[in-house]
């Protein structure tokens, strides 16, 4: 969105996207909580205070803003939860969900939150194989003609054993259209050392908003909604 507002400052249903994000972050109880930021964003720092904020730098794709916070996150031995701050329709009920996978029996060291879509232009696909386990996560620029019309997206969240997610995000490169570090890309190199992957799927639409569009539909979805609730 081309605007002087900071995207995830933009308004959904009365407050800050970041806001909504947050609220249903902190009703989990994390021992602690980092905001990466872009440079010189004074005004998304006042607005998630008293938080920790961490720079990055370049903005160069998701995999690098989850970089920016390496450093700060040597020692801790846990679940990290990753989610995106322009997904304001993640409630605290879909992160608890995702948890719950995570602390399964299967013990998956990634989870991905999924969602059903009508639409699923801009979205990244999750690709199924036949025995319908979690393959791959494409972006949307890098899907192939076949993948397209997949509706089975990526809504965001992402959960990761802290003891594989370091190791990992050092194989993923930019070799992608975009020239981005995309955080997706983990699911193949968990896959291919033997680690699991697991989606926890909603068929509920979970909406992002990156466009002016995007945001005046997701604005529709949460009329209403509260922020007491959106933590409960």
């Amino acid at each position: 969105m081309r605007s002087l507002v900071p995207k995830p400052m933009m308004p959904v249903a009365g407050f800050p996207m970041v806001r909504w994000v947050l609220t249903a972050v902190a009703a989990l109880g994390p021992a602690r909580t980092l905001v990466v930021v872009p440079p010189n964003a004074d005004t998304l720092r006042s607005e998630v205070f008293p938080l920790e904020t961490v720079v990055q730098a370049e903005t160069d794709g998701s995999a690098g803003a989850v970089r920016a916070v390496e450093d700060a996150c040597k020692g801790f031995v846990g679940d990290i939860v990753i989610l995106p701050a322009d997904a304001p329709m993640i409630s605290a009920a879909v992160l608890r969900k995702a948890l719950a996978c995570r602390r399964s029996a299967r013990r998956p060291a990634v989870v991905v939150v999924g969602t059903q879509l009508e639409d699923p232009a801009g979205y990244g696909r999750l690709i199924f194989g036949d025995d319908n386990n979690l393959k791959a996560v494409v972006e949307h620029r890098e899907c192939l003609p076949s993948q397209l019309g997949i509706n089975v997206c990526n809504a965001g969240p992402m959960i990761f054993d802290s003891t594989v997610l370091w190791p990992l995000l050092k194989l993923i490169t930019n070799e992608n259209s975009s020239k981005e570090y995309y955080l997706t890309d983990i699911v193949y190199f968990a896959l291919n050392i033997g680690l699991r992957c697991a989606v926890s799927l909603h068929t509920t639409p979970l909406l992002s908003a990156n466009t002016p569009s995007e945001l005046a539909l997701v604005n529709s979805f949460m009329d209403g909604q509260s922020l007491s609730a959106w933590g409960a």
